[in-house]
């Protein structure tokens, strides 16, 4: 596999997505390729770790603010 910018994004967003889910993403990432998320705050309910509290209203946010990013570097087009 050759190594590039658009690798070291990609891996960026799986990395974001282990720490908000508290494991490896890979049937999240599987389920993203046939149908993109369309509502980030339910996603977050579905994939942010059970082990962790509830996140307040302000911090909920910027939690959604990050899954996005991580989503988006998930993305085959940029």
């Amino acid at each position: 596999m050759e190594e590039n910018e658009k690798l070291d994004v990609y891996s960026f967003g799986v990395l974001i997505l282990k720490v908000l889910m508290g494991k490896h993403p890979g049937d999240l990432i599987s389920s993203l390729s046939s149908s993109p998320p369309t509502v980030y705050g339910a996603l977050l309910k579905d994939i942010l770790d059970t082990r962790l509290s509830s996140p307040g209203n302000h911090v909920e946010e910027e939690v959604v603010l990050v899954a996005k990013l991580a989503l988006a570097c998930l993305h085959t087009s940029p």
